[in-house]
């Protein structure tokens, strides 16, 4: 009877036992998940989408000389985010980043950079005397977004949705002529000094160590207030990957 006793104690213990080893684990993985501190870097495919208001002449003229030369230009961020957890499956994401966003222009004739990008007049050059144009906005973005995180599931795979606030500073125009090499001219635009782009991302990560792992996401940005003073509508768009180093909080 005793034995009986013994061995129904020590089933007893190890379910127990079971038990709270895999609620530790869980909590653990939800702490783990839900605060942490990221190194990010991403690239993407983004341009500007320009559009009109009216019919009067002069802002159509102003249109079709933007719509019809510029077009994408490969983009960069790198950065920090900040991830606080508010449950088992929510956390808050932001961050402090650096950005490029912009456009370029090819297979025109030379001009001034200095000259308001609107009333620059731009002509096709079929020759070898063409050149190439990228325009960069510099930006300081800080973004803001909800993540929800599967936290059960194989590689964590997480959602956001968010808005960044990014900070004009100033553009950088890369002139690439067809013989020569590349020049670079700082101006300072008539661009909003904030302007919000709202962004959705979907993701997941991979274990490294104790302390750290990798991630990967994809994400899409559309700008939602105007890009700069104007007659034209002007907004970012962009598609593009980012890749980090997490390092947990303990």
């Amino acid at each position: 009877m005793k034995v009986n006793n013994i061995s129904t104690s020590l089933h007893l213990f190890s379910i127990i036992f079971l038990l709270s080893s895999f609620q530790l684990l869980h909590a653990q993985s939800w702490y783990r998940v839900s605060n942490s501190i990221d190194l990010v870097i991403g690239g993407d495919y983004g341009f500007t989408i320009i559009d009109h208001y009216s019919s009067y002449p002069e802002e159509v003229a102003e249109y079709s000389n933007r719509s019809q030369f510029e077009t994408f230009k490969l983009n960069y961020r790198v950065g920090l985010n900040y991830i606080h957890g508010m449950n088992q499956n929510f956390s808050l994401k932001t961050g402090l980043r650096f950005a490029n966003p912009g456009f370029s222009i090819s297979g025109v004739n030379p001009f001034d950079p200095n000259e308001d990008i609107n009333t620059i007049e731009k002509e096709i050059n079929n020759t070898l005397d063409r050149s190439e144009y990228r325009y960069n906005y510099h930006f300081i973005e800080v973004p803001l977004a909800l993540r929800y995180t599967l936290t059960k599931s194989y590689c964590e795979p997480f959602f956001e949705l968010g808005v960044s606030a990014n900070y004009y500073w100033r553009t950088v125009v890369e002139e690439i002529p067809y013989e020569g090499s590349m020049t670079r001219t700082t101006i300072n635009e008539k661009i909003n000094k904030v302007n919000y782009i709202g962004f959705v991302s979907m993701g997941g990560q991979f274990p490294i160590s104790d302390q750290f792992s990798g991630f990967t996401q994809l994400i899409a940005r559309y700008q939602l207030n105007n890009l700069r003073a104007g007659q034209l509508i002007e907004k970012i768009f962009g598609l593009g990957i980012e890749i980090g180093v997490r390092r947990y909080l303990n």
